[in-house]
């Protein structure tokens, strides 16, 4: 029997209620994570340089309700920012970074827990080697681990991958390679004992992709085939492992930048890929068509949005930034055929 082709289509799920204090309004550069059929959105900026508050909505994907809101409590929990990072591992979101406060500077090299049974947030006591305060940097998680790359330091950027032990809350800083250029903005991901950087930005858009081995804690750059297309060059884009392709799925982005950064109008893509790489540090990019090019209420082309994938199979994403606006919607990219 021949298999069908892969397709995707967008689904919106939900906008934000006006006449509600408990629905975040239109955003970016904010986070958001999933903890069963819940998900965490968590600060970012409405309008340029100016951090939303601390509040943490959560979003029933199940009755597709926005369910509630936890308020911060001063002590514990992050302050508002832009550009932070989180990583979900288990029932908790582990978040660091970001800018904020008066001079919108790096934030203090903090690391926080929220841990969804209880509720509330943590500021973790930290051990190890602690990463320089940054934002626009990436985290993902392993099954025992949440890994940092990259990201805009107080000055310039980096290419210094971290990774956290929740168990005994300790940082520690992994082989670096000096090939692989400095970034922000990256796709990070975790699949198969590797931690895949994709894209970023470093003055120009970038497209390389590099796998840290977990078992051997060493570098590899991939090399995709020169036989099949490629997404163009891209930052701040939807880039996750997707459990039920076993293969890492990106999306939309920035793919040329305004020269006022995310504050301006760049141009961004729309475009849908399957990253498939193979155990000899060679990739082959499979370009995902629409199910229904013609869809009416699929998102807009966007970059600085968020996303997490949801039950294994789907993506769930919220906000970003399209050139005219920081949307409110949050949506479900679904996938058919193998």
């Amino acid at each position: 029997m021949m298999s069908s082709p892969i397709t995707y289509s967008w689904r919106r799920l939900a906008n934000a209620d006006a006449s509600s204090v408990d629905t975040p309004v239109g955003r970016s550069s904010h986070s958001l994570n999933i903890i069963g059929d819940r998900a965490y959105i968590f600060s970012g900026e409405r309008e340029p340089r100016k951090p939303i508050d601390a509040r943490l909505h959560i979003f029933d994907l199940v009755s597709q309700q926005w369910a509630g809101v936890i308020e911060p409590l001063a002590a514990t929990a992050p302050t508002p920012r832009v550009g932070h990072a989180t990583a979900t591992l288990g029932d908790c979101i582990y978040l660091f970074g970001g800018r904020g406060g008066p001079e919108m500077s790096p934030m203090e090299a903090d690391m926080f827990a929220f841990d969804a049974t209880s509720g509330t947030w943590t500021k973790l006591q930290v051990n190890g080697d602690v990463p320089a305060p940054r934002s626009y940097h990436s985290m993902t998680a392993s099954e025992h681990h949440v890994y940092l790359f990259g990201g805009c330091l107080e000055k310039g950027r980096a290419n210094d991958l971290y990774r956290f032990s929740p168990e005994n809350s300790t940082w520690e800083r992994l082989p670096s390679n000096p090939d692989l250029p400095v970034r922000g903005g990256p796709g990070l991901a975790y699949l198969k004992d590797q931690v895949i950087v994709y894209g970023g930005f470093n003055g120009t858009e970038l497209n390389d992709i590099w796998a840290f081995n977990i078992k051997t804690s060493t570098w590899e750059r991939i090399n995709p085939s020169e036989s099949s297309d490629a997404p163009c060059p891209r930052s701040v884009a939807g880039f996750v492992a997707l459990p039920a392709i076993g293969k890492v799925v990106t999306f939309m982005g920035e793919k040329d930048p305004s020269p006022t950064g995310h504050a301006g109008a760049g141009r961004y893509a729309k475009d849908v890929w399957i990253l498939d790489i193979h155990s000899n540090a060679t990739a082959t990019w499979i370009h995902i068509p629409p199910a229904d090019p013609s869809q009416l209420d699929a998102p807009t082309p966007r970059g600085w949005m968020t996303d997490a994938v949801w039950r294994g199979e789907s993506i769930i994403m919220h906000g970003g930034y399209d050139g005219e606006k920081r949307d409110d919607g949050i949506f479900q990219l679904r996938f058919e055929g193998k």
